[in-house]
């Protein structure tokens, strides 16, 4: 009976086509032992980004791009719920947030650690975009923005990113593989060094 249970709960994971994934910087200014939250914590190896971009990732369809500012325009109507100043859409963000939805299709992977450019932050780096803070939702298998904002929010670390206060600035890239299967990357950063 295990294994059959196992075995059924694998197969409907395994046919779960909607993913998603957040991760922010963490900053050691706020940490405190006293109210440790493993949750909260993310301590990834980050790796210097390994190759020049092979596609020009501001040659956008035009439905990519109404996309794009949709999603951004949905962050800021719950960021403006919640009290919050409205994000800036930053082209140059969602030039680099869409090579990396490009990236993940191209590779076939869902991680916030490209094999190709490392995480986030570096890609930011690498593409001239300079931060005091940074973060990074992903996501796979929605067909609208309105889905995907709707399915990060009812997520506790996407939602912690959209709501950060820590951010001023948006990028969303959006892109679809050969067989349809859609890659959905937001960016978020704080003010300029």
């Amino acid at each position: 009976m295990k294994k059959v249970s196992a075995f059924a709960l694998t197969l409907v994971l395994a046919l779960t086509p909607v993913q998603a994934l957040a991760f922010s910087n963490f900053n050691w200014n706020d940490f405190n032992p006293n109210n440790f939250n493993l949750d909260n914590f993310y301590n990834f190896n980050t790796t210097e980004p390994s190759a020049n971009p092979s596609a020009d990732p501001s040659v956008v369809p035009s439905s990519s791009s109404s996309y794009e500012k949709r999603v951004a325009e949905l962050v800021n109507v719950e960021r403006q719920k919640n009290g919050l100043s409205a994000l800036s859409f930053n082209t140059k963000i969602s030039d680099v947030a869409r090579l990396k939805s490009k990236d993940m299709a191209d590779n076939n992977y869902f991680a916030h650690q490209s094999p190709t450019y490392g995480m986030a932050g570096d890609m930011l780096l690498k593409y001239g975009v300079t931060y005091s803070a940074w973060g990074e939702n992903i996501a796979s298998g929605q067909d609208t923005p309105e889905e995907v904002v709707s399915q990060w929010m009812g997520s506790p670390s996407h939602r912690a990113n959209i709501l950060s206060p820590e951010f001023i600035y948006i990028g969303v890239g959006y892109w679809t593989d050969a067989s349809g299967k859609t890659f959905w990357t937001q960016m978020f950063t704080g003010d300029d060094k």
